[in-house]
């Protein structure tokens, strides 16, 4: 099984210089606005404050004020968190008891393999609940409607308390069932936030670096290398952007441009090599423009290239006419012809060679110390 890990040690670098970028945009400008906008703000997966009804007469007299959140789009397949705040208001003295949540249109565990023995904990205890103070529970349930919450209080004395919750009296319905929706609530609890963004992300990052690496990149120069970072990180960076424009329209619900931001960041990693291509060739004309130009108005360049062209000049002025320069060649290729008739071709005499008794190499100049072939020292 091969892991998203970067195989070049410059890419493993990258990886960690844009997880640490990442966490610290995320930490810096995402999360806040992810939590106060989205999980809890005017935009809230969640409801408002639901009280009980306690006109029921199965929860009239209750002695504690029970407030809770449940998330306004709910599905049976996605479970949900449901918040409940108990607080001992209506009492002067202390009480204990236990608090369960039911539900009442089936009896089916959603992804029962997620829940240990297929139980899901949906019962809680409280003790000593002084005058004033508060206890905090969270329950997983999933539900379809608000109506299929049932919420049991049992004080230590036996006193039982089944209770209904209603939506405020401005909203006729403030729960939906809405699949879609149900996903991208379970998708901001599990994945978005922590303390499991804090494994997604560097995952991200180093798969990112991972799929737009190249592997020759340990072989480069020192200067080649740095350039290489550069590029990489920059695509790693414009990669994450993509990413979160992606998820960020679709939690907005903009479902065009979130497909057309998926397909342009798989087009990236598709074509990244291409893209790193084109985008040296265009610095690298830019540079050679941006030099040229340099060259052109700088002054002293443009004397030396004056004294040099006037030094051709000159030389071409000196040099003999090229009728001269054909007879002398004429001259000095029928001496050749002559010399080689008289004493043969002309040859530099063969290289003298020795054997060597280790490998028996018959080519081994005679001058050399060592032997080319096994590094065999000839004796002096």
């Amino acid at each position: 099984m091969n892991l998203p890990i970067p195989k070049t040690r410059l890419g493993i670098l990258t990886a960690l210089v844009l997880t640490l970028m990442l966490l610290w945009m995320y930490y810096t400008y995402i999360v806040s606005s992810l939590f106060n906008n989205r999980y809890v703000g005017n935009e809230a997966l969640y409801t408002d404050n639901l009280n009980v009804d306690e006109t029921d007469p199965k929860c009239k007299g209750i002695p504690v004020e029970i407030i809770a959140r449940i998330p306004k789009n709910t599905s049976q397949i996605i479970p949900g968190y449901i918040y409940l705040r108990i607080r001992n208001n209506k009492k002067s003295t202390p009480i204990s008891g236990s608090i369960s949540v039911a539900r009442e249109w089936g009896d089916v565990i959603p992804l029962p393999g997620v829940y240990k023995d297929n139980m899901l904990p949906n019962k809680a205890s409280f003790e000593n609940l002084a005058p004033g103070e508060e206890a905090y529970i969270r329950f997983l349930l999933s539900l379809k409607s608000i109506d299929d919450i049932t919420i049991h209080l049992t004080q230590d004395d036996g006193k039982h308390y089944a209770c209904k919750l209603i939506c405020p009296t401005q909203q006729k319905d403030c729960v939906y069932s809405s699949i879609p929706e149900a996903l991208k609530r379970s998708t901001i609890e599990h994945l978005l936030l922590p303390p499991w963004s804090n494994v997604i992300i560097p995952v991200f990052a180093f798969t990112v670096v991972y799929l737009l690496e190249e592997e020759e990149e340990e072989e480069k120069e020192e200067y080649k290398k740095a350039k290489a970072f550069i590029f990489l990180f920059g695509l790693g960076c414009l990669g994450s952007f993509l990413f979160y424009v992606v998820v960020k329209t679709w939690l907005e619900g903009s479902r065009l441009l979130a497909l057309l931001s998926l397909v342009i960041f798989i087009l990236i990693f598709i074509f990244s090599h291409e893209i790193v291509g084109k985008i040296k060739e265009i610095i690298t004309a830019f540079a050679c423009n941006f030099f040229k130009s340099r060259l052109k108005h700088n002054p002293e360049t443009t004397q030396r290239d004056y004294k040099k062209q006037k030094q051709a000049e000159q030389v071409e002025k000196t040099a003999p006419p090229p009728e001269e320069i054909g007879g002398e060649g004429q001259k000095i290729q029928v001496e050749l012809q002559r010399v080689s008739t008289v004493s043969g071709p002309l040859h530099s005499p063969p290289a003298q060679t020795k054997e060597c008794p280790n490998c028996h190499n018959p080519n081994v100049p005679e001058d050399a110390m060592y032997c080319p072939s096994c590094g065999h020292r000839f004796s002096p």
